[in-house]
């Protein structure tokens, strides 16, 4: 089972609440997937980061983490 971050429970809440209306729907799902792309990269980045003062990081382990913590069906 994912865990799930920031930016899908804020979709999620938006989508909930029916707050969407006041964005195009074209302009929210670019700024839904850029705003996932960037917590993605966070989160890799700090991994990789925490690894690396441990001396352990492997070249593909943060990657591996986000995929396995995060990554839902439904993501590209």
């Amino acid at each position: 089972m994912s865990k799930q971050t920031a930016v899908e429970f804020f979709v999620e809440q938006l989508i909930i609440d029916e707050l969407i209306d006041v964005i195009d729907g074209h302009q929210f799902l670019h700024l839904q997937s850029i705003a996932k792309e960037m917590e993605k990269e966070q989160i890799v980045d700090a991994f990789g980061e925490g690894n690396k003062y441990n001396g352990w990081a492997l070249k593909h382990e943060p990657e591996e983490y986000y995929n396995k913590t995060f990554k839902q069906q439904h993501d590209s």
